[in-house]
């Protein structure tokens, strides 16, 4: 342990410093004892790690002063952020108070009942039984899914080891994606109530909002010339696409079951950005890394096998959209074409479709 010390003191880090004390060593303002004499302490996984970031430093560096250096990384100060914890426990509070508000505030409901007079089925199999909602679901999953993945684990490494930035760069980036997540939701809810105004359905929005996102990781995948915050800002700000999933939602089920429904694909956004961040991880892994970095080739390859998904998933929402237009215009024709029977009532000479009758 003692050596080891040494050896990452030499590697050039501010937060190491040997006293040079017989009993004591000082690291990042901290005492540690050193080990009594004879005795071999063996080294753990967090002193292996330590030492291969030295490695990976040049001996003799100048510190940089805006980052924690390498070496320290493995020993993180407790009271560097004391506020945090004291914010997740806030925060558990508080959404435990909302749960508990809406247990004994909103007023229970009566089941619907069905035209045979029996309650109606409002359950999940009900839900995931809908083929719209498989419609929606892959499309749904794949972007948001993936936007999340992005910005929750896989951005801050493409900002470092392909865009080259600084920290100060870094947090920027990610300050400027937090509010386009923010105000996503706002813009999305907005464009669907001004759509609804002019007769355009939630799903067109969607398929618009998946086309954008789909560029913006292009542009990043090719490395066009275009400020690195546009692309990043649409990613973020679909993240926030799951307004649209929800005004189709509640277009395909009653509102006594649009709760089961949000849920039930909830799970999918969910479970597609665990599946996507570990994925993307593999794929990265196969390139070995040089100097600490991964190479370039293999975030775009990564990045490039989600977009493929997502084409996928496109294709099938844009097929069934248009497969179940026309089911409904091959219906409302047939109905147009079916023979008129006249009716006299009140004097008056009405003409009736037999919709049975062609059927």
């Amino acid at each position: 342990m003692t050596e080891l010390l040494r050896f990452c003191g030499r590697c050039g880090g501010d937060g190491v410093d040997i006293s040079g004390r017989e009993d004591r060593l000082r690291f990042r303002d901290r005492d540690v004892l050193k080990p009594a004499a004879g005795v071999q302490q063996p080294l753990r996984g967090h002193h292996i790690l330590q030492a291969e970031a030295c490695r990976h430093q040049r001996v003799g560096a100048p510190p940089d002063r805006g980052s924690v250096h390498p070496c320290c990384k493995a020993f993180p100060e407790r009271s560097e952020f004391p506020i945090i914890p004291a914010l997740f426990e806030l925060l558990a509070i508080v959404s435990a108070g909302c749960a508990l508000i809406i247990y004994l505030v909103v007023p229970e409901v009566p089941a619907a009942m069905s035209g045979t007079g029996a309650p109606s089925s409002n359950s999940l199999r009900t839900v995931y039984a809908d083929p719209r909602f498989w419609r929606l679901a892959p499309l749904s999953a794949t972007c948001i899914g993936t936007a999340w993945a992005l910005q929750g684990l896989w951005a801050a490494p493409w900002l470092s080891d392909v865009e080259d930035l600084d920290r100060p760069g870094l947090l920027w980036h990610l300050l400027i994606m937090a509010i386009a997540l923010s105000l996503g939701g706002l813009l999305w809810g907005v464009a669907v109530d001004r759509a609804r105004r002019r007769g355009i359905g939630p799903r067109p929005l969607l398929g618009l909002v998946a086309t954008m996102f789909i560029a913006a990781q292009l542009a990043l995948i090719l490395r066009l010339p275009l400020p690195s915050y546009v692309p990043w800002i649409i990613v973020a700000a679909v993240g926030a696409g799951t307004v649209l999933s929800y005004a189709i939602l509640a277009e395909y089920f009653p509102k006594e079951l649009a709760g089961r429904a949000n849920a039930a694909l909830n799970v999918f956004h969910i479970g597609t950005a665990f599946v996507v961040q570990y994925m993307t991880g593999l794929v990265v892994q196969v390139w070995a890394p040089i100097d600490g970095h991964y190479p370039e080739v293999a975030y775009q390859t990564a990045f490039a096998f989600n977009v493929g998904l997502q084409i996928v998933a496109g294709v099938w929402f844009a097929l069934t959209w248009i497969v179940t237009r026309r089911g409904e215009g091959n219906e409302l024709g047939a109905f147009s074409l079916k023979p008129l029977h006249a009716l006299e009532v009140g004097g008056r000479r009405l003409f009736l479709q037999d919709r049975e009758s062609t059927r």
